[in-house]
């Protein structure tokens, strides 16, 4: 337990200070519950932080009044495009979302298929009665059995309930970058940047040469 070197304590203790300042009190107490544990700190007013945190919030709020936005944070804040990039960006887009739908129908067709293709095979399994393999008029079908896989949270559990997730951490391989794609499917009026649904459908099929 990190206790107060943990991010929720560290979190709290600020919103804890903040409720000290409002209510001009000299301390205040923190409660948790975690692992079935009431865990309860006392915390004492920092006038030092509370000093610092008016006159940060004060410097906010006078950007908020005067309209005056904060550098942009590459983590939090949405990128973007203008100019040159905006027109290269529109022409992407719209050419991505309209082979998306292309897509979707795609796989929809795929997937009926997929389902014919099924009940076929369970026709022809059904044919072959007890035998695990045939061939005939150039399909050939073999059956076979395929080992489960284990469930290795389970089988922790059961083996070493004491050992906490926390532990296992050092095991945890590499994270890696991916990238997630959504294509508003409104008329654009209401995603968090509007656009023009209709005239990113009519870029679509213009010619773009980067």
């Amino acid at each position: 337990m990190n206790r107060e070197a943990s991010a929720a304590y560290q979190l709290y203790w600020c919103q804890v200070q903040q409720q000290l300042l409002v209510a001009d009190a000299e301390r205040g107490f923190l409660f948790f519950y975690h692992q079935s544990q009431d865990i309860e700190f006392e915390i004492q007013r920092d006038d030092r932080f509370l000093t610092e945190l008016v006159e940060t919030a004060m410097d906010f709020w006078s950007a908020v009044k005067s309209k005056k936005e904060p550098h942009k944070d590459p983590e939090r804040d949405l990128y973007l495009p203008h100019g040159e990039a905006e027109r290269q960006w529109q022409q992407l887009a719209a050419t991505y979302r309209q082979r998306e739908l292309t897509i979707l129908d795609l796989n929809s067709q795929l997937n009926q298929l997929k389902d014919e293709q099924s009940r076929i095979e369970d026709t022809l399994v059904r044919l072959m009665g007890d035998y695990v393999a045939a061939e005939h008029s150039g399909l050939r079908i073999s059956r076979f059995q395929s080992q489960g896989a284990i469930d290795y949270k389970a089988a922790l559990h059961a083996l070493q309930p004491d050992v906490q997730t926390s532990a296992l951490e050092v095991y945890r391989k590499p994270s890696a970058t991916r990238v997630r794609v959504t294509c508003r499917d409104d008329d654009g009026k209401h995603a968090e940047v509007p656009f023009d649904a209709q005239a990113l459908k009519d870029l679509a099929g213009v010619d773009f040469w980067f």
